[in-house]
């Protein structure tokens, strides 16, 4: 399905891009349930997952794949990052990219995987472009809860308290 989303993005071209820009992020998804792979973030002060999102430097959406809520690591970051090129070259072979991403993806696993790709890469804080993109998708779901009650967690139990 990952492959298909990418081959999605590249067709929406109506030409062949000489360079394309592509953000990488993680960011926190609260979960309401006992869904597999959910961990406890203290920062969140919730359950969640922390999805790896990949937009483009426009802010179009490329990929996505869902993953446990803790800082990924560069040999989880590499295989994906190995794919997504890989689909995105199958589209565009001569195409050359430019990865941004934040600190955590500094990692010598990356760096090198990069270079292998031919791939450009840079760290940012927070890319503005990605930063807008994500306030895009998550400001309508936050305006869309609100007034709604949320868990509430105690120190020691797990009460369906409203804050």
């Amino acid at each position: 399905m990952g492959r298909a989303i990418v081959d999605l993005y590249c067709a929406s071209f109506r030409q062949v891009p000489k360079r394309i820009v592509l953000d990488i992020i993680n960011t926190f998804d609260a979960v309401h349930g006992g869904q597999q792979l959910r961990l406890f973030i203290a920062h969140h002060d919730e359950y969640g997952f922390q999805p790896i999102v990949v937009f483009d430097g426009a802010g179009r959406f490329v990929s996505a794949i869902l993953r446990p809520a803790k800082r990924p690591s560069g040999a989880e970051i590499r295989p994906h990052l190995r794919r997504l090129v890989r689909a995105i070259r199958i589209n565009w072979p001569n195409i050359r990219i430019l990865l941004r991403g934040d600190s955590h993806y500094c990692s010598p696993q990356v760096i090198d995987g990069c270079r292998a790709k031919d791939v450009d890469f840079t760290l940012a804080s927070r890319p503005p472009r990605l930063c807008a993109s994500m306030s895009r998708i998550w400001r309508p779901a936050r305006r869309a809860s609100k007034g709604r009650p949320r868990q509430a967690r105690s120190a020691g139990s797990r009460s369906s308290l409203t804050r």
